[in-house]
């Protein structure tokens, strides 16, 4: 039986043990390196060293269970481009380059939405890009950073149902997620103390952290009114009409100058009016023909007094 073996100690609590220093030091350094993603620059969050154990109270392991083991329980640090937004770090990516080009990606995005632009478009909140270390709960992809700025790391609402063994960061792993934006879709719920059966949501609709100012000029097609006509008809009777034709609206091309905020029109002035298609008038025929009363000759029945005197004078 081995007596003494090495161990990681992660602040200052022994962790996992193998029989030789080599391999542990070997297994870590390759645990920084997956967990920093091949970052160079990558650190351990917490306090970390190999030294002797006794074995008897923690037995020796081999590579592949002490990978894993210290994989669920260190986390790391590295030097990424941190997009943060009104003096708040928001998300990291791998570089600098990375963090600006998606600025420019969804600024672009939303500009070309619009027909001509008048001015470069903007950010409303105070967003900028530094070099720094970051921790993994910060780290992100360049479209998982995407869907956290814009508020579209979504679709249907989904959730998660807390599993024995689960911790936040696989969580946010499995849905491709980092935990900054875990920690916005479950505000009330403390990441750090999961519970078996507990749910999280890890889906849904959530609100864009920045605002993409833009303006410029954007045009629709309306439709024009058409007027009545009525035209006069002397062979038809005064009081009759009849609809000649129903009329036709016409189109006009109105082009507006507009500033949006993240696609959506705040505020619109109408630059111009271009007609494209005449109105065809609606036509009514009035009847004008007085209509004339014929006097009909009486066919009502003489009175008896009335007989009986045209008798007596004949």
């Amino acid at each position: 039986m081995v007596s003494r073996v090495w161990a990681v100690y992660v602040d200052g609590k022994p962790v996992v043990a193998m029989a030789r220093q080599e391999e542990m030091t070997a297994v870590l350094e390759r645990v920084r390196l997956e967990e920093g993603e091949g970052s160079a620059t990558a650190q351990w969050v917490q306090q970390v060293r190999v030294d002797r154990a006794d074995g008897k109270k923690l037995s020796p392991v081999d590579a592949g269970t002490a990978s894993k083991k210290l994989g669920e329980i260190l986390e790391v640090k590295a030097e990424r481009g941190v997009i943060y937004i009104d003096a708040l770090p928001v998300v990291a990516l791998p570089s600098e380059a990375e963090a600006r080009k998606l600025l420019e990606e969804i600024q672009s995005g939303y500009a070309g939405r619009l027909e001509s632009v008048d001015a470069a478009p903007t950010f409303k909140e105070a967003v900028e890009v530094r070099r720094e270390a970051a921790e993994q709960e910060m780290w992100g992809d360049t479209e998982t950073a995407r869907a956290l700025l814009t508020g579209k790391n979504t679709g249907e609402e989904q959730e998660h149902q807390v599993a024995r063994g689960d911790n936040a960061w696989s969580i946010s792993q499995k849905y491709s997620l980092n935990l900054a934006s875990l920690r916005k879709l479950n505000p009330s719920v403390t990441l750090e103390r999961l519970q078996v059966g507990q749910r999280l949501l890890v889906g849904g609709k959530a609100e864009p952290l920045i605002t993409v100012v833009t303006e410029g000029r954007l045009s629709e097609t309306l439709p024009t009114s058409f007027s009545t006509v009525r035209q006069a008809s002397p062979q038809m009777f005064v009081g009759k009409e009849i609809l000649k034709s129903p009329g036709r609206p016409g189109t006009q091309k109105v082009t507006y100058r507009v500033r949006c905020e993240n696609g959506q029109v705040v505020h619109r002035d109408v630059v111009s009016r271009t007609p494209l298609t005449p109105a065809k008038p609606r036509i009514v025929v009035v009847g004008t023909r007085p209509r004339t009363v014929q006097a009909r000759p009486s066919t009502r029945r003489k009175s008896r007094t009335t007989r009986y005197r045209s008798r007596r004078r004949r």
